[in-house]
């Protein structure tokens, strides 16, 4: 048995054949799944409810058309599926750009604040507001392409890639931060982060 950054068994050709063959079928059930769902636009009946929200909210949207939701609010991101005609859809939140968010009432694994929702336009003829959806309130837009690292507990920031420099900021459990680099290393690393925003 060898130890060297995780744990490293020397075992027999027999074992490794068969720990090989379990992966490939689990990765090509994951494969199936991801395929299937993504070939029917993550189909959202097969998701979740008829309504769209695990957030308590006085504003919602019933789709009268199909409606495309995108998992960050901009026509650059990715397209987290689709609402059909009779879903209602809970709204949590607007940005100044013109998307309304909402909770997916899915697991999301790390996600935090903003992350956590969803987005579909403002203005469509595809669904019509309920009432109360004058007071929505206003939610933080997020760019398509930049990466974020979100906290999940306290997490000090330095002010260079050492334990030992000065500590300039604290991030707590749901704070986010834009990520612009990191440095090299395979197991342990520093992420750069901009804290100009």
């Amino acid at each position: 048995m060898k130890f060297h950054y995780g744990m490293e068994l020397n075992i027999g050709n027999r074992w490794k054949k068969f720990g090989l063959i379990v992966l490939g079928i689990i990765i090509l059930v994951f494969l199936f799944i991801t395929f299937f769902y993504h070939k029917k636009g993550s189909d959202w009946n097969a998701l979740t409810s008829n309504v769209v929200s695990s957030e308590k909210s006085s504003c919602t949207a019933e789709v009268l058309e199909d409606v495309t939701l995108y998992s960050r609010p901009t026509d650059e991101s990715g397209i987290f599926g689709h609402a059909e005609v009779g879903d209602k859809i809970d709204i949590v939140g607007k940005t100044s750009d013109g998307w309304y968010a909402f909770d997916p009432a899915s697991a999301q694994a790390a996600n935090v604040g903003p992350f956590r929702y969803r987005y579909f336009k403002v203005g469509l003829s595809s669904y019509k507001l309920g009432k109360d959806c004058e007071k929505i309130p206003a939610t933080i837009s997020l760019p398509a392409t930049t990466c974020f690292m979100m906290a999940q507990e306290t997490i000090s920031l330095y002010q260079n890639p050492s334990a030992k420099s000065a500590v300039v900021a604290t991030m707590k459990n749901g704070d986010y931060i834009p990520v612009v680099g990191k440095t090299v290393g395979a197991t342990n690393y520093w992420i750069k982060v901009d804290g100009s925003s």
